[in-house]
């Protein structure tokens, strides 16, 4: 088991990013929160720039790394890497993912939301379960 941020951000408030990001053919794009929804801001190219990198650096060491699987259990982590890693959908379910690692073979994504505490009810435990269990079965 490994853990790796998606973002080396520092800022507890992940609601900072979360409501001002959106994404443009796979990038990172910030809004600006004091015009109107759609319209950027050109001092966010920097940090668009940045965070770019850093999704761009976990992602290869995620490759690097090999899993069996990688599991990304928070939401807006989830949301950043369905449009910006270049996933492919395995099962038609907006939570199972693949991606190639360097060669060539599929790496299986779960994508999900956060877990409050490290805690789960029992049956999204047991559902959590027998779907990685499918997944690596079926990745062997």
């Amino acid at each position: 088991f490994e853990h790796l941020d998606i973002l080396f951000f520092r800022e507890g408030n992940q609601n900072i990013i979360k409501d001002n990001i959106d994404y443009k053919n796979g990038k990172i794009i910030f809004l600006d929160p004091k015009r109107e929804k759609n319209s950027r801001h050109k001092n966010f190219k920097k940090l668009e720039e940045f965070l770019e990198k850093q999704v761009k650096i976990t992602k290869e060491i995620a490759i690097k790394l090999n899993p069996k699987i990688i599991c990304v259990f928070n939401a807006l982590a989830s949301r950043i890497v369905e449009n910006s890693w270049n996933l492919n959908n395995i099962s038609g379910s907006p939570a199972h993912w693949s991606i190639n690692n360097s060669k060539g073979k599929k790496i299986p994504v779960i994508l999900g939301p956060m877990l409050s505490n490290g805690q789960m009810d029992i049956y999204t435990r047991k559902r959590l379960e027998k779907d990685i269990i499918n997944i690596l079965k079926r990745y062997k």
